[in-house]
């Protein structure tokens, strides 16, 4: 990759595409509780499918493959490398209180919503353009992820179900249209 292209180096990238996911779950945990689409139990049940298909395995994979390969050009103590994985711990920490505690609220959704976008954003934006100028692209185009995180083409159910209501209310105002329509033509 030309490292001023702006792109993201093709090595990184299944962990990029993860992460576009992960801002639909942070963006679907901060309007929790906003109204049906996003109840509690249909974005806590969105959180559960992100994290065991591949949330876990993406923090496991920078932390085991990526972090000790960059390690052996530069140092990890550096703020943005230390505040990730103070993040990867905050996330952890949220993501079992949500899926393990009958006292988890929307209060704690919110807080993780917030959390998992910034850290998205800290990885893209900050983490990740340091580590493809520091790695050399040989060595970086020799990475390889777990199946995990790169199967990313899945849709969350809360966003299927919008959909159809969407389609149906459409219908419905289709139907009511053709029903006033004939009924004022009588």
């Amino acid at each position: 990759m030309d490292k001023f292209s702006g792109r993201r180096s093709e090595a990184l990238s299944p962990l990029t595409r993860h992460h576009h996911h992960a801002l639909v779950i942070a963006l679907n945990l901060r309007r929790a509780g906003s109204n049906e689409t996003y109840s509690f139990n249909r974005v806590q049940q969105d959180l559960k499918e992100f994290w065991e298909e591949g949330g876990q395995d993406h923090f496991q994979q920078e932390e085991e493959i990526l972090l000790p390969l960059f390690s052996r050009f530069a140092s990890l103590e550096q703020d943005d490398i230390i505040r990730m994985l103070l993040q990867h711990v905050q996330i952890r920490a949220a993501v079992g209180l949500l899926l393990n505690n009958p006292e988890a609220n929307v209060d704690i959704m919110h807080h993780l919503g917030e959390l998992l976008a910034d850290h998205v954003h800290l990885e893209e934006n900050r983490v990740f353009p340091m580590i493809e100028q520091t790695i050399p692209e040989e060595e970086l185009h020799q990475l390889t992820f777990h199946q995990g995180i790169t199967e990313t083409d899945r849709s969350f159910s809360h966003a299927r179900e919008d959909r159809a209501r969407q389609a149906q209310r459409d219908n419905s105002r289709l139907d009511s249209d053709t029903i006033e329509g004939s009924s004022t033509e009588a």
